[in-house]
């Protein structure tokens, strides 16, 4: 009987194993239109020392299969509830016109491979659940905020 148990017990562990493993296979990553790799301070310095000419609305790429995507749909759908104004362009992968759109956005910001989940804010982009979830609202408002003035002239010309 103790046998069965362990056995059963080993069971349920391998499963939790292969339901959570999938969540941390995405390496997270912050990049410069130029496909070069933003470290802290980095980010920092263009975070309080730059200003982003804008180029439109936020673009994410996901597909719903995705394990590691889906804690970032319920952020951003957090997140547009509580900022209405929040201009969002949505791809999942699952069809040839939006991965040749993502193949796009990795050819304009000069990388090989872009993994999901992944936002574009402007010139950066933003890869894997954690960095996506914990900088987003930092590089939205940086990149809405700078160019106020801007977004609206174009607004408002078009």
């Amino acid at each position: 009987m103790m046998r069965t148990w362990f056995i059963g017990f080993q069971s349920v562990i391998s499963l939790l194993l292969i339901l959570i493993l999938p969540t941390f296979s995405v390496q997270a990553v912050v990049f410069s239109s130029e496909g070069v790799e933003l470290n802290s301070s980095d980010i920092h310095d263009l975070l309080t020392d730059s200003h982003p000419i804008y180029t439109g609305p936020v673009v994410f790429f996901y597909e719903y299969s995705c394990t590691p995507c889906l804690p970032v749909i319920y952020y951003l759908n957090q997140y547009r509830l509580s900022h209405p104004e929040t201009e969002f362009i949505e791809h999942t992968t699952s069809s040839m016109k939006t991965k040749w759109e993502l193949e796009k956005f990795a050819i304009l910001h000069n990388r090989k491979v872009i993994n999901l989940p992944v936002v574009f804010i402007g010139p950066i982009g933003i890869e894997g659940t954690d960095d996506i979830i914990r900088l987003f609202d930092d590089f939205y408002s940086w990149y809405m905020h700078t160019n106020e003035l801007e977004y609206i002239l174009i607004h408002k010309i078009h």
